[in-house]
């Protein structure tokens, strides 16, 4: 069982996409994860409406909806009156989403990519969104986006169903974990040996 102190209750979202995935239409499917407390509170895999013109479109269409997911937890929260008061964290395994934001506004390239798709753009600016990079490895939306070996694909969902704490979690003593779980101590024992 995870160390998670349950008393945090920041948002913390994973996305993930998996470009041209859909060998009949070449359409990329969004994997998103939203945690609560280190929770799974929401899920989505998807195939997206449009046809992505490179990985990095793919990636910032699934960040957008991961964004829309985000805001209405946020809100559903504040209702509650479980304050959110900083940027809700993101995670994105892609450079090429992460440049795009940080530019603050299409650019050359990015053209063709859809205008509603920017919103994200406002949300950051607004600080209700910040993204991070996250490895593949480590993104845990990677496994409702796409076919994984089989290791990966459990290593994965192990993760969102709260049987394994995060690598961007761990050791992070804003967020009360403390130690890492005995069945990830065992995993990491059979990689070693």
């Amino acid at each position: 069982m995870q160390n998670i102190d349950t008393k945090t209750h920041d948002l913390h979202g994973f996305v993930d996409s998996d470009w041209a995935g859909d060998n009949k239409h070449r359409q990329s499917v969004s994997g998103i994860a939203v945690l609560l407390g280190g929770t799974v509170v929401a899920y989505k895999s998807k195939l997206q409406r449009t046809i992505a013109t490179s990985s990095t479109e793919a990636e910032f269409s699934a960040a957008c909806d991961a964004g829309k997911i985000i805001l209405y937890l946020r809100t559903i929260l504040e209702e509650l009156e479980i304050d959110q008061n900083k940027a809700t964290i993101l995670y994105e395994d892609n450079q090429g989403v992460l440049m795009m934001t940080r530019a603050k506004q299409p650019t050359r390239r990015t053209r063709h990519v859809k205008t509603s798709q920017f919103a994200i753009l406002d949300w950051i600016e607004h600080d209700l969104l910040a993204l991070k990079f996250v490895s593949s490895t480590d993104n845990a939306s990677d496994a409702m986006a796409k076919a994984l070996p089989r290791i990966l694909h459990y290593k994965h969902f192990d993760r969102l169903m709260g049987r394994i704490v995060p690598e961007v979690f761990r050791n992070n003593k804003k967020l009360g974990i403390k130690t890492i779980s005995k069945r990830e101590r065992i995993i990491q024992r059979k990689r070693n040996s």
